[in-house]
């Protein structure tokens, strides 16, 4: 069974791969996020039973994983606008929790997931099937 690490569980992307694994009986799931309840309240609306493997993310180095999936992000853009230069705090403190879990388990997987390389900022009116991704990578 593989052990999978979801951190930001309440994260657009992460709930979506959460109702995917959560209908996988080969998958073991572990959501760690900031609010606990709201992503317990998630999982066990899609089980139909409470949902017991939700975490603060001080409980991230007690567990073993296969994969760890990381969808830390700010999903508010007024947040985001408002956190200025703290939003690199906030993604490396979580990026650096899943890499120096993956030195010290070199067998893990580690994937990060950002929904702002997913949806960019060409998106007045949301994303759709016709939409695609143009991102400027050697734009400052």
């Amino acid at each position: 069974m593989a052990k999978i690490a979801i951190l930001g569980a309440n994260s657009h992307i992460a709930k979506g791969l959460i109702n995917n694994f959560l209908k996988d009986s080969s998958c073991e799931l572990y959501l760690f996020a900031r609010n606990t309840q709201s992503a317990k309240e998630f999982s066990t609306k899609i089980l139909g039973h409470i949902f017991q493997n939700c975490f603060d993310f001080t409980e991230f180095l007690n567990h073993q994983y296969d994969v760890i999936i990381n969808c830390v992000g700010f999903g508010d853009p007024a947040k985001l606008k408002n956190a200025g230069y703290t939003v690199f705090d906030t993604i490396e403190k979580y990026d650096n929790l899943a890499v120096f879990y993956v030195l010290k388990h070199p067998h893990t997987l580690y994937i990060n997931f950002s929904s702002g390389a997913v949806y960019g900022t060409e998106f007045p009116d949301g994303v759709n099937f016709e939409s695609s991704c143009s991102v400027g990578v050697n734009k400052g």
